[in-house]
């Protein structure tokens, strides 16, 4: 008996494949905007506990206080503003919006009301818009994050 074994043919070395190309990702076919929710139930409180300005937390509650008071919650949703919010200050009739109006002179027989600048009264309709559109939640969790 042989004191070796005798092994087993060597097999050749199977052919290296070349590596794949890296694909880059590829960019989503369109990115759909966020889209209004049709009906929300939540429209808040109006008490805008998560506002840290003191100043524009008077100016929230006083804008919602009116637009619920006024039932405009639903209208301001829908309200194509194309032109902004500058109708509720047009002095020409042709561009004057009558809900805006009622908006406008609400907010500015407020308590605060008088202390609006041009400025802090279209933030204020840009805020109320958006929760009118997205909801108090969702403002709450945008304003804060």
């Amino acid at each position: 008996m042989s004191m070796f074994k005798i092994q087993q043919p060597i097999k050749p070395p199977q052919p290296i494949k070349p590596p794949q190309p890296i694909q880059p990702p590829q960019p989503p076919q369109s990115i759909q905007p966020i889209q209004p929710i049709q009906h929300i139930k939540y429209l808040g409180d109006g008490q805008f506990e998560f506002v840290k300005n003191t100043q524009f937390k008077v100016y929230f509650q006083e804008a919602h206080k009116v637009i619920t008071q006024c039932d405009l919650w639903e209208w301001l949703r829908d309200y194509d503003n194309k032109n902004g919010y500058n109708s509720g200050f047009e002095e020409t009739k042709e561009y004057k919006n009558p809900q805006l109006e009622r908006i406008r002179v609400g907010i500015c027989d407020a308590k605060y009301g008088h202390t609006h600048s041009g400025s802090s009264y279209f933030i204020v309709l840009r805020t109320m818009d958006f929760i009118s559109k997205y909801g108090y939640v969702m403002f709450a969790q945008t304003c804060c994050n």
